[in-house]
């Protein structure tokens, strides 16, 4: 438990990379106008990418998650200058798209095009 999780096998690390390049993207092309009903869009995607960029820079430092105030403690015992850089962009969402692409570097680049998630078959049981 002290060392902290085994690495991420191949398919959690690009489930990983995955969700932050489609959370960069949806950052990227989000709208605040009217026909989506008004402004909080691009401010709503940010603090959802914030908060998982927290939580995937302990993946890829193969530490363990945390959540609340755990999540920043954890933070800043694997990678102070990090958990500094990431907490001052909570309300910047440019900066938080720089701290997403440093974290998303560390796990092994953007991943989309291509990538298949393949959900476990349901046990299908027979009527008795």
């Amino acid at each position: 438990m002290t060392g902290g999780p085994d690495p991420l096998a191949k398919p959690q690390n690009e489930a990983v990379r995955y969700g932050l390049t489609d959370l960069l993207g949806d950052l990227e092309h989000a709208t605040d106008c009217e026909i989506y009903r008004g402004p909080g869009e691009r401010q709503v995607i940010a603090a959802t990418l914030w908060t998982a960029t927290g939580q995937d820079a302990l993946v890829a430092g193969n530490r363990w998650n945390g959540n609340g105030k755990w999540l920043l403690r954890e933070l800043r015992s694997h990678d102070p200058e990090f958990a500094e850089r990431w907490l001052a962009a909570r309300n910047d969402p440019v900066a938080v798209q720089d701290c997403a692409r440093d974290v998303l570097d560390r796990l092994g680049g953007p991943l989309f095009d291509g990538y298949l998630a393949v959900a476990p078959r349901p046990a299908v049981t027979k009527p008795a």
